[in-house]
């Protein structure tokens, strides 16, 4: 059985995940913001089609979480959207035909430097 979750204001998330530990399986998820908007940790979100929203899946500072097997579609502007995000794994989705782009990366390089005096 799967469950059509549907934002009533494009405006708004459809999930929106501030909490860690969030489980969020197997439901259709459209007319949002972002069809899933993680800022939190620990978080498994699978098995989900993921459509129809201005973005589908977006991790702000969002580490060690899992997204997997998801379907992730015609989204207005990205299908699956990491920033200032470690350590999750991303692993068999079908992410196609998302506006922008499928899958968009912001990637933060920190570099510690030792000086030995």
């Amino acid at each position: 059985m799967n469950c059509i979750i549907q934002s009533a204001n494009l405006d708004d998330h459809v999930f929106e995940v501030l909490a860690d530990y969030v489980n969020i399986i197997g439901f259709t998820v459209k007319g949002g913001k972002s069809g899933v908007f993680l800022s939190s940790n620990n978080n498994f979100i699978a098995c989900n089609t993921i459509n129809n929203n201005n973005g589908g899946i977006n991790l702000f500072k969002s580490n060690n979480s899992v997204i997997k097997n998801n379907t992730v579609h015609d989204n207005e502007d990205f299908g699956i959207h990491l920033a200032h995000s470690c350590s999750n794994i991303i692993a068999g989705n079908v992410v196609i035909n998302d506006g922008y782009c499928d899958i968009y990366l912001i990637i933060i390089i920190l570099v510690t430097l030792l000086l030995i005096i």
